[in-house]
């Protein structure tokens, strides 16, 4: 499993019947028991980072909670290995772009944001990286690219349909209290 407490709660969440974008801390503890179930039982071999991308790629794994990317940029040694979303749905993420207070530079951070928020630069980005963009756009631009970059735009996991989008979901509603103790308890039982 990937070692970011979120998508792994998220993954146990759903597998207990509960939505985790409404995560309370006693949802997230009972997924947490059964994450830590999973461990004492030997059904989780290893808590990874991005070192999961090898083992797969070795055949380490028979399966594993990756990350869309990792597993779309490993298909191309890798033919044959699939990412499935579990019928219980999975999480989304996003990164975020931010200007920090104080900034000396504000005009210039803002004139990357919109760099990379115009629909051909972000399928330039999502071409190399192989990860979700929310760029409205993006999937247009991708396939008028041609070659690897259309078949990209024809990518379900990239670019899931609405019954898909359906069963993702964000992480939310816990407070940062909350987040500290679910953090330092899974660091624990995950050992990361």
């Amino acid at each position: 499993m990937v070692s970011e407490m979120r998508e792994v709660l998220g993954f146990f969440m759903l597998a207990n019947g509960e939505d985790p974008s409404r995560a309370t801390a006693d949802r997230a503890s009972a997924a947490l028991d059964r994450m830590e179930k999973a461990v004492t039982l030997g059904q989780v071999a290893k808590f990874t980072g991005n070192e999961y991308v090898d083992l797969l790629k070795k055949g380490t794994f028979a399966a594993c909670l990756a990350w869309s990317g990792g597993v779309l940029q490993l298909q191309a040694d890798r033919p044959d290995l699939r990412f499935v979303i579990p019928s219980e749905g999975g999480m989304r993420w996003f990164d975020s772009m931010i200007i920090p207070r104080g900034a000396t530079n504000v005009a210039a951070a803002g004139d990357w944001m919109n760099f990379a928020y115009d629909p051909a630069n972000a399928a330039r980005i999502t071409a190399a990286v192989q990860y979700v963009s929310p760029v409205i756009g993006t999937k247009e631009a991708l396939a008028s690219m041609g070659g690897d970059n259309a078949k990209l735009a024809a990518s379900p996991i990239l670019f899931p349909d609405d019954a898909t989008r359906r069963r993702l979901y964000f992480w939310a509603g816990t407070t940062p209290a909350e987040e500290a103790e679910l953090q330092a308890r899974f660091s624990k039982v995950s050992g990361t």
